[in-house]
Order: C-alpha cells, then sequence, then structure tokens
C-alpha cells in the first residue's frame, strides 16, 4: 500500500511538471504579444485603448510570433517579426530545461516526453486560435497553424534539453568522428554567417542615421507613435540580418520591386519605415571588397577543423559537414525571415541560391586551410609507404635472387605433390623386378630387423654379457663420476 501511494504521488508530481512546462509558454507568450499591443495602442497618439480588442488581437499575434502566416483584410501576411519567434523560443526553452531539472536531471529518454507534451500544447492552441479566429479581419489557416506553432516548439524545447537531458552526449555514439567534428565547425560557421550580417546592417544602420532619423520624424510623430515604430523596427532585425547575410554571401535579397546583390542593383520606392533606410540608393563598386567576410568565415572554420584528425581525408569529410550544416541552417533561417506583406512587398531570398553560395563559401577556404595547415603523417610512414609502393633498380635485382616466403611455399607444395608419384614409380619398378620382395614388403622387414636385438655368437659371451652388470660408460661432463669404477 505504502509503495502504490508513493507510486502514485510520483506520476501525479511528473503529470504536474509536464503541464506546467506545456502551459507556461503559452501563458507568457500570449502576454508579451498583448502587452506590446497593449504599449503601442496606449502610447500611440492616434489610437483607442480599448483591453477588449487587444486581448482578441493578441491571439492572432501570437499565431505570428509562431510565424504562422496571417490574412489581414484579405491581404496575405506572410513576412513576421522573427524577434518575436527568438522570444517565444527561448521561454519554451527555458520551460523544458526546467521541466527536466525536475523530473530527474540528465536522462534522456524523458527528452522525448518533455518535448513531445510541449509540442502538442503548442500545436492544440495554434488550431484552437485559427478555428476561433476564422472568418475575422486577421486570420490563419487551421492546417499551417497547426504544424508550425507545434514545430518550433518542438524545436525550440530541443535545443533546451541539449545540456540537461544529455541529448549530444546520447547521440554521439551514433555518430562518426568527422560528422561530430563537422557538425562543432558548422555551427561555429552559422554563428559566423550570421555574425558578418550583423556587422554589415548595424553599419549600414549607424551611415543612414540621418535618414531613419526623418522617416520617424514623418512616419511616426510623437512618442507614443515614435516608440511603438521602433518596437516594430527591433522585431523585425533579424529578418533584416538574414537579407544581409544573403547580400555578402552574393545572391543578395529582393524587397518589393528592389533588387540588391553584389553584383546587380535595380531601385525602387520602399514605405517610410526607418529599418528600410539601412538600404542604399544607388550601387557602388567596393561591394565587392565584402566577400572577404565570408572568405574569413571559411577560413575561421578550417583552422577549427585542422586539429580534427591527422587524415586528411578525414578533415575533408568534416569540411563537407561543416558546409551542409551551414547550408541547411540558412535554408530554415531564410524560410522564416523571408515573406511577402500585400501584393507586391515583402522580403525575398533565393533559398537554394543563398545556400549554395553559403555551403560554397564555407567548404573552399575551410577544406584548403585544413588540408595545408593541418597535421600530416611523419616522414617515416610516408618513406615506408613509398617504398613498399616502388623499389630501387639496384634493389630489383637482389628481391629477385631471393626467394620469397610465397615463391618457398610454392616450392614445398610442388616436392609434397611430387613424393607421392615417386613412391608408385618405385613401387611398380620393384614389382617387376623377379626375385625381390615389393617395396612395402622390404620396408615391413627392414623395421623389424632395427627393432629385434642382435643375437650373441656364442652360449658363453651370451652368458657374460647377462651376468655381468653394465659399466657407465664416461659422459665427459663431471670427471669425478669418470673416475668411479
Amino acid at each position: 500500500m505504502v509503495r502504490q501511494t508513493i507510486a502514485r504521488g510520483a506520476r501525479t508530481e511528473r503529470i504536474r511538471v509536464l503541464l506546467a512546462a506545456a502551459i507556461l509558454p503559452l501563458a507568457a507568450g500570449y502576454a508579451a504579444v498583448a502587452a506590446l499591443l497593449a504599449v503601442v495602442a496606449a502610447l500611440a497618439t492616434q489610437a483607442s485603448f480599448q483591453p477588449e480588442q487587444i486581448l482578441l488581437a493578441a491571439a492572432p499575434g501570437w499565431l505570428g510570433a509562431h510565424q504562422v502566416p496571417l490574412t489581414l483584410n484579405g491581404r496575405s501576411l506572410a513576412m513576421l517579426p522573427m524577434g518575436l519567434t527568438v522570444l517565444v523560443g527561448v521561454l519554451v526553452a527555458r520551460a523544458a530545461a526546467g521541466a527536466a531539472e525536475r523530473l530527474g536531471g540528465r536522462r534522456t529518454h524523458r527528452a522525448a516526453v518533455i518535448v513531445g507534451t510541449i509540442a502538442a500544447a503548442h500545436a492544440i492552441a495554434g488550431v484552437s486560435i485559427a478555428i476561433a479566429s476564422y472568418g475575422a479581419r486577421l486570420s490563419a489557416d487551421p492546417l499551417e497553424s497547426f504544424f508550425i506553432p507545434g514545430l518550433i516548439a518542438a524545436a525550440a524545447a530541443t535545443i533546451g534539453l541539449i545540456r540537461p537531458c544529455g541529448l549530444a552526449a546520447a547521440v554521439r555514439p551514433y555518430l562518426v568522428p568527422a560528422a561530430t567534428a563537422g557538425i562543432r565547425a558548422g555551427m561555429l560557421g552559422l554563428v559566423g554567417l550570421l555574425t558578418v550580417g550583423s556587422v554589415v546592417f548595424t553599419v549600414a544602420s549607424v551611415l543612414s542615421a540621418p535618414q531613419a532619423q526623418g522617416l520617424f520624424a514623418a512616419g511616426a510623430p510623437g512618442f507614443g507613435s515614435g516608440l511603438g515604430m521602433l518596437l516594430l523596427c527591433l522585431a523585425y532585425v533579424p529578418n533584416a540580418v538574414l537579407a544581409s547575410v544573403g547580400f555578402v554571401v552574393g545572391p543578395g535579397f529582393a524587397f518589393g520591386d528592389l533588387r540588391l546583390s553584389l553584383y546587380s542593383y535595380t531601385a525602387a520606392d520602399m514605405p517610410a519605415v526607418p529599418l528600410l533606410a539601412a538600404l542604399p540608393e544607388q550601387p557602388a563598386s567596393w561591394w565587392r571588397a565584402l566577400v572577404v567576410l565570408p572568405l574569413g568565415v571559411g577560413m575561421a572554420v578550417g583552422m577549427r577543423l585542422r586539429t580534427s584528425s591527422p587524415s586528411p581525408l578525414h578533415r575533408a569529410r568534416s569540411v563537407v559537414v561543416a558546409g551542409a550544416v551551414v547550408g541547411f541552417g540558412m535554408v530554415v533561417l531564410g524560410a522564416l525571415a523571408s515573406g511577402r506583406i500585400g501584393a507586391r512587398g515583402g522580403l525575398a531570398l533565393d533559398l537554394a541560391a543563398v545556400s549554395a553560395a553559403a555551403f560554397c563559401w564555407i567548404v573552399i577556404p575551410a577544406g584548403l586551410v585544413a588540408h595545408f595547415a593541418g597535421e600530416r603523417p611523419p616522414k617515416v610512414e610516408r618513406r615506408k609507404r613509398a617504398g613498399a609502393g616502388t623499389s630501387s633498380p639496384e634493389t630489383a635485382g637482389e628481391h629477385a635472387d631471393q626467394p620469397t616466403v610465397d615463391g618457398e611455399a610454392e616450392q614445398a607444395a610442388a616436392v609434397d605433390q611430387e613424393q607421392p608419384e615417386k613412391q608408385q614409380e618405385d613401387r611398380e619398378a620393384a614389382e617387376h623386378q623377379p626375385g625381390q620382395p615389393p617395396a612395402d614388403q622390404q620396408q615391413a622387414d627392414d623395421r623389424q630387423a632395427d627393432d629385434e636385438p642382435p643375437e650373441p655368437k656364442d652360449a658363453n659371451q651370451a652368458q657374460a654379457s647377462a651376468g655381468k652388470p653394465a659399466e657407465s660408460k664416461p659422459t665427459g661432463d663431471d670427471p669425478e663420476e669418470d673416475a668411479q669404477p
């Protein structure tokens, strides 16, 4: 009875922890979106603060924070702020890590239960909001509202459980060392490209600060409207960073009718948003010098992998894995950052071209650095390998005169094969000779004669040999024993 009570209490505690991990990120994300809308509505000069409308609008805003495409009065709103997505992901990751610590710490099998619970809760909440807001001014597709929040929540929870549940240590035995080193270097390369994009965007924003200030004054007059515009721009900063990464690696990006890359430029009219003040008004020839930034990231990845293995082939495999990680990461992040706003606006990234360019910027420089700056086999081993492959003309004759082990084995086998044939020939020749016993009979007689002792010549000699003790023969090893009678 006591054991059943303890087990029932542990089961109840486990359910309570899982429910808390599933519900707390939902409530915190909804509260963050509602608070943001409330601040903007309260400080805006021409907006009316109505709490019930803000609470209703926060539900589709929660979907937008999870990158679910929305529809506003029949117009598509697919380019959604990634800043809110990062905030929601941090909340989910912290909740998953706290649940893992309460349920038993570093237990890998707990991770699947925690991730499944959190993902299911977000999927159910997303589809419920989509069904409730169906037909309203701001709505979403129920199927997308079910899968996208669930996938984002599952990814964030998995990231949060890497250290508490030891997921990296659990997966490492199933990966070869080259793949493990490549994945780590690939994460370093992805962070490096994002850092490069952040630097480029920051420098462009600083240089265009006067234009941004003018757009603030024209588009958002007053403190409240300016603060709301500032929060909106900050929420879209990750999208701008990924657009800068696409620009730096080569293929570039498009925003509405504007096309921008290192090698081409097409101007267009932009909305009066301060974040877009960083876009250039005309092309510049020095843009091509920015290729040193992704080149430096690739060289950094190569320096990371140059000591990963003494084998150049294994290092090359790690480089390819690192490039694949960077390319896949750019596809996922670019898909989240891009999207359309209305009929002609929005950020568009050529995901295939950006991913291929990022892969090449990692693999080519990193491969060269890892190969030429990496470890080499010792000179003695290289000489042994070279000597095993080729021989000098002077030693060729010596090797030809000396029989090899395979040649000796073949000669011994040939001798063993010839011996039965020779015995057969001798036996046949003995049978054809008259008056001589067969070879087998003669060999038997010879063995019998060797076994029998020789007969004495007379009887006196036999008696003397039988009655006289045998004298010990001197051995020569011990002189005292040889001197005794």
